[in-house]
């Protein structure tokens, strides 16, 4: 049952689709990868181990520890202590605690003071911004020129930049 007042949708008959022929594809095709063989001279033979006896190569098969690199010596400065580590037996130079209690003394001061002038300045912004606005107005109605206030700067701004309709014709 059609409801009253409400006018009947249009029905289009939109064309079929155009048939397209399947695409045919190529089959890839990849080349092997291939190298010069690289012939070096032949080292001598290592001489051959005599044979010993069971016992013999039992107590020379004891596990040895792979030999420690050895650190190259650094000067180390009156102002450096050295710190052992216990597990793994190694010394780390460690500046000595006045260094450290002021190195840190000194980024905490540096942080604190940028974050104080932060919140100071945008205060000052807030406080100082009005009364420049009314200073500058008060010069502009000296000097005899109009003054416009900021909404409607960015209006007339809007208006040049929007295209109108009556170009568009």
């Amino acid at each position: 049952m059609p409801v009253p007042g409400v006018p009947p949708l249009p029905i289009f008959d939109l064309p079929k689709s155009p048939l397209l022929p399947a695409p045919v594809l190529e089959l890839p095709r990849a080349e092997l990868p291939s190298y010069e063989v690289m012939v070096f001279p032949a080292s001598p033979a290592p001489p051959q181990a005599s044979v010993k006896s069971q016992t013999q190569k039992r107590t020379e098969e004891k596990p040895e520890k792979p030999p420690q690199p050895e650190l190259p010596k650094i000067p180390i400065s009156k102002e450096v202590t050295k710190i052992q580590i216990p597990v793994l037996d190694i010394e780390v130079p460690v500046p000595r605690a006045e260094i450290v209690s002021t190195a840190m003394t000194t980024s905490a001061v540096s942080v604190g003071a940028a974050l104080a002038a932060t919140s100071v300045f945008k205060r000052l912004v807030s406080v100082f911004k009005p009364v420049i606005k009314t200073a500058v107005k008060k010069v502009q109605k000296m000097r005899g020129k109009e003054v416009v206030s900021f909404g409607r700067q960015r209006l007339e701004q809007r208006r040049s930049k929007r295209p109108r309709k009556d170009f568009l014709a």
